[in-house]
């Protein structure tokens, strides 16, 4: 039975038995009142009716007027004690008796001074005196019967009264010894066995349980603390299998894995940590500071990182220091512990030994500036080669007073310049993969210019180039390409005086494609111009390197003459840490270039 429903039971119980003794003691009180109450009413009616008899011998003795008028008294002292006997149901029926006595002493009262010689009027007295008296006397009986059940009413009544005190205490004990037992075995055991088994939980046996079969409230308790602590074993284990997990993991990790509190003690370190610190047990690093285990030196290194790990910040630091008698350089990393309170309770570090990565590094750097020595030795001497061919050229040009062959060895010139002006641009730059053609065509233009003086006092050239980066296999093709262009506006556009304009633009054309035109203002080509270029080594050279270079070649002369190539570069990227680039005004070359 559910322990609820058993205190509402024994509750509801209690009060029954309460209110029915209650109920029974008032009837009881009541009756025994009442009958005390009449008892004394009878023995009044008793006493008055025995002064009634006595009055009538004496004045039937004596015709004493006294007797008469005490009779009187006597009879209506009565009748109010028979008043308040007559509102009791139980009492005897006295009407007619009662009411014969006032008459028949009245004639008795009438026949006062009668001779004694005559003897009807004597006979007469005795006969009336028998009957007052007999009267009397009924009442009498009457009265004491009823006094005597009065009697016995009462004896029960108080003897009922005896066994509600007897019975009612013995009714009170029996019941909380009822409840006493029941708290005894149904909540005083269950509570002690949960107390014992909540006691063997707080020393830390998981495995307690208080194994209740019990129905009720109670039984629910246990049942329900034995599936707490059945789960609280199943997370205990499982915690501990992870523990298991994390120490095997960052036992077999190489770098040193440690949690410092916020009083800069350890509270966990890994086997590298161990080995690191010179310590084979745990329980020597626990609890101890980092100034205790790493020295001054090196805790003056760490110490300004650890507190601002410990302020909230994640922060890293390198440190070299004497291990053993050998330099070793770490690299250290501090990562704060912050509850969901935002409160920091420690922080987790981490440190690499890097002292083979920092040997191996500057064996790179080292091999890689050799490297970048003998690349820069490799463009420098390219560029010094195609500069000696251009004095070749230029020596040779020296030799002839042909108009023609001096053009076409001034136009191999340009062309040798062109790629020599690259591998110059790559020789200088610290990257000798890429070059930034806004900066070559920079410098091809001005080249250009200077060589075809003649030509570029009628003509003014604008460069409109965006840094971009492209690789040494495109930024020859495409700068041989601006070299023919230019040229070829230089020569043909401005003859016989007319005047112009020069444009050379290098723009992004799409996500990965790029735009390189040359357009000026001058005549145009002549009548039956091929754009094929069949018909000119210049032209044709173009159309070379635009397959060359895989670009979309395209040819408009309707005003002038542009040309313009489209072709794809792997990746392009803004140019960085190169030199600054020359405004639109510098770009702008005056005739006198």
């Amino acid at each position: 039975m559910r322990l609820r429903r058993l205190i509402v039971a024994t509750m509801a119980l209690s009060l029954a038995l309460g209110a029915a003794a209650l109920v029974f003691t008032v009837q009881a009180v009541r009756e025994t009142r009442d009958a005390a109450r009449d008892q004394a009413q009878a023995l009044a009616v008793l006493r008055e009716a025995r002064w009634l008899i006595e009055l009538t011998h004496e004045f039937a003795r004596s015709d004493n007027p006294r007797a008469v008028q005490q009779w009187r008294l006597h009879f209506k002292a009565m009748e109010r004690e028979l008043a308040l006997v007559r509102e009791s149901s139980a009492a005897p029926k006295l009407g007619d008796t009662l009411s014969a006595l006032p008459r028949v002493f009245d004639k008795l009262v009438t026949t006062r001074g009668a001779a004694p010689d005559d003897a009807v009027a004597q006979r007469r007295r005795e006969l009336l005196v028998d009957n007052l008296i007999a009267d009397t006397q009924s009442v009498l009986q009457q009265m004491h019967g009823w006094a005597v059940s009065l009697n016995a009413r009462r004896s029960a009544s108080e003897q009922h009264l005896a066994l509600m005190a007897v019975g009612g205490p013995s009714v009170l004990v029996l019941l909380l010894v009822g409840v006493m037992w029941t708290l005894s075995r149904r909540v005083m055991r269950p509570l002690r066995e949960l107390d014992l088994a909540m006691a063997q939980v707080e020393a830390g046996n998981l495995g307690a349980r208080c194994e209740s079969r019990a129905a009720d409230e109670l039984g629910d308790i246990g049942r329900a603390f034995d599936r707490m602590t059945k789960s609280l074993q199943s997370s205990r284990q499982a915690l501990a299998d992870k523990e298991v997990r994390l120490r095997t993991i960052t036992d077999n990790l190489p770098p040193t894995i440690a949690y410092i509190d916020t009083e800069l003690r350890y509270r966990f370190v890994n086997a590298a940590g161990l080995a690191a610190l010179g310590v084979a047990d745990e329980a020597a690093v626990l609890g101890r500071t980092v100034r205790e285990l790493r020295g001054e030196l090196a805790f003056g290194k760490l110490e300004p990182h650890v507190l601002e790990a410990l302020r909230g910040e994640r922060t890293s630091v390198q440190m070299a220091a004497p291990v053993r008698g050998e330099l070793r350089h770490s690299a250290c990393e501090l990562l704060p512990d912050i509850d969901a309170a935002g409160q920091v309770r420690g922080c987790y570090v981490m440190v690499h030994d890097v002292t083979e990565y920092i040997s191996a590094q500057a064996t790179v750097e080292a091999a890689l500036r050799e490297k970048e020595v003998l690349l820069k030795e490799v463009h420098h001497r390219v560029k010094n080669n195609m500069q000696v061919v251009c004095s070749l050229l230029e020596l040779q040009t020296g030799t002839t007073e042909e108009p023609a062959v001096r053009a076409q060895l001034e136009t191999s010139q340009d062309r040798i310049r062109s790629m020599a002006l690259i591998h110059e641009k790559l020789y200088r730059s610290t990257n000798f993969a890429q070059v930034d053609f806004a900066d070559c065509a920079q410098s091809v233009v001005h080249m250009l210019a200077a060589s075809h003086a003649a030509s570029a006092a009628k003509a003014s050239v604008t460069v409109n180039a965006e840094p971009i980066w492209i690789g040494i296999e495109q930024a020859i093709p495409a700068g041989l390409v601006l070299s023919e262009l230019v040229s070829n506006s230089f020569k043909h556009g401005f003859p016989n005086g007319h005047r112009g304009h020069i444009e050379v633009s290098f723009t992004v054309a799409g996500m990965d494609r790029v735009r390189l035109a040359v357009s000026d203002t001058g005549v145009g080509p002549a009548p039956g111009f091929d754009q094929l270029g069949t018909g000119t080594l210049g032209l044709n050279l173009v159309h070379i390197l635009a397959e060359q270079l895989g670009a979309e070649l395209s040819i408009a002369h309707e005003r002038g003459f542009t040309c313009s190539l489209v072709f794809a570069v792997p990746s392009l990227r803004a140019r960085e840490a190169a030199p600054e680039v020359p405004t639109q005004r510098e770009r702008e070359l005056a005739p006198a270039c």
